[in-house]
């Protein structure tokens, strides 16, 4: 489930949730910025939460475009459902 890149992402998982919350952070943020953040949604709403990176920011590699962005988006959107196994229904973006 990756771009040509990879997608670095953290999953949150919250026991016994039955949501996950697939967070795409605001611009001039990273994962690790976002990290506590992504901690609370799992706490406050007990949640799991997939943190996406975008390419160019923090550790991904890539160039910040609207096209790679789409393509991360998309690759998260596939391992939640295909790896995961959720459906539509559960997934909150």
């Amino acid at each position: 489930f990756y771009t040509r890149d990879g997608v670095p992402a953290v999953l949150l998982l919250c026991p016994n949730a039955r949501y996950l919350v697939l967070y795409f952070h605001s611009n001039a943020e990273d994962l690790g910025l976002c990290y506590p953040f992504g901690c609370g949604v799992r706490r406050s709403l007990e949640v799991h939460v997939l943190l996406v990176e975008y390419p160019g920011y923090g550790i991904s590699p890539g160039e910040c475009s609207e096209e790679s962005l789409a393509e991360a988006a998309q690759a998260a959107y596939r391992f939640v459902r295909e790896a995961l196994r959720l459906t539509p229904e559960d997934i909150i973006v």
